[in-house]
């Protein structure tokens, strides 16, 4: 049984980090930031080195503020304010990233038993980007189906 923000143990939540890391080694490296700014690739990167510890604070409010972007605006943006109220610019997340921030989402979904950041992948699967990226989307959604029975099944 997983408990809320601790590391996650179960053998296909484990299967799925490996699967991450692997799609995480394909990607071009992370756009950075100049500071003051937030930039989402790099964040993203460490989420997934860091799985499958889910118990950060600091992480999941960053993860809760994007949601909001994914849930309300429909799009993501590779850097913001370093508050996240708002983009510092137009430049969009690359959509090679997209599956990497859905997956990010569906494990600490599962590791939190959190059903908004689960709601918030499902968003997210729905971008037009996805369609150009092949067999990732079937992929997140049996990821999805898992999650989605793991959540159902605490009650």
């Amino acid at each position: 049984m997983l408990q809320i923000g601790a590391m996650a143990s179960s053998a296909a939540f484990l299967d799925e980090v490996e699967r991450l890391r692997e799609w995480l080694s394909r990607l071009p490296e992370a756009r950075p930031a100049r500071p003051p700014a937030f930039a989402l690739e790099p964040f993203l990167r460490e989420r997934v080195e860091a799985l499958p510890d889910t118990s950060d604070a600091a992480s999941f409010r960053i993860l809760d503020r994007m949601c909001k972007k994914v849930d309300v605006l429909g799009r993501l943006h590779a850097f913001y304010r370093e508050d996240l109220s708002r983009p510092i610019d137009r430049t969009r997340l690359a959509a090679a990233y997209l599956p990497l921030f859905a997956g990010v989402l569906l494990l600490w979904a599962e590791g939190r038993r959190d059903a908004k950041l689960l709601n918030s992948a499902l968003k997210l699967l729905d971008f037009d980007e996805f369609d150009r990226i092949s067999g990732v989307q079937r992929q997140l959604l049996e990821g999805t189906e898992r999650v989605v029975a793991e959540l159902v099944q605490l009650g």
